[in-house]
């Protein structure tokens, strides 16, 4: 790929974000008969842009943050916060000179780790301040996904890619934020991770500036 060539000259350090992890390359591609098979075994269908992607470009290594995740099934259990201080305003509730805590763990608790053969359900940024709730029962927020990146801290970048939002990029910061922990990112796995490497030669360009 043309654009991780240039990113390489441009960066021959390594300073960028994720740089040293995958050096701006990409991983070998996945045949036909591979994706086809994990298609089966696990009961989905790749987006499209992404399933070129793994059988053209590669399969992992050189993208956003600290590089591609290598195709697999992604069955996370769920890392929502806890408790999160209450706010009025732009200020902790306090009674007693102390905070008051609010339980936010989704009801009723999710038992099960994300399948990635089921349909993703959520429609927008979940959980919000008003509405916790599932859109079914026995749903978990992070089902019909694979990973696509880690962004650090316990935080993620995944694709859909069963269900009405089949192809979309979502965020995942329930490691360490309570509310619109999972959220959109507004676009489609191209978009990412050409976004990506506009941004990244925008920054090496930056970095030597005079």
């Amino acid at each position: 790929m043309q654009e991780l060539a240039r990113l390489r000259a441009l960066d021959p350090d390594l300073q960028q974000l994720g740089a040293l992890e995958h050096e701006y390359r990409l991983h070998p591609t996945l045949p036909e008969q591979a994706l086809a098979g994990f298609e089966r075994e696990h009961g989905l269908t790749l987006p499209a842009e992404y399933r070129l992607f793994l059988a053209q470009a590669g399969n992992g290594g050189a993208g956003p943050y600290y590089g591609l995740v290598p195709l697999a099934a992604w069955r996370p259990e769920l890392m929502l916060v806890g408790m999160v201080v209450e706010f009025e305003g732009d200020r902790p509730r306090m009674v007693d000179g102390k905070p008051v805590f609010v339980d936010i763990r989704p009801r009723p608790e999710i038992d099960r780790p994300a399948d990635p053969s089921r349909p993703f359900l959520l429609e927008g940024p979940w959980p919000r301040r008003d509405n916790d709730v599932l859109p079914a029962e026995d749903a978990h927020p992070l089902d019909g996904c694979t990973l696509l990146s880690e962004m650090g801290d316990g935080y993620q970048c995944f694709l859909v890619v069963t269900g009405r939002r089949a192809g979309e990029v979502w965020e995942d910061f329930t490691h360490g934020e309570a509310y619109e922990a999972i959220r959109p990112a507004g676009c489609t796995f191209l978009a990412w991770y050409e976004r990506w490497l506009d941004s990244t030669v925008h920054a090496c360009r930056e970095q030597v500036a005079p």
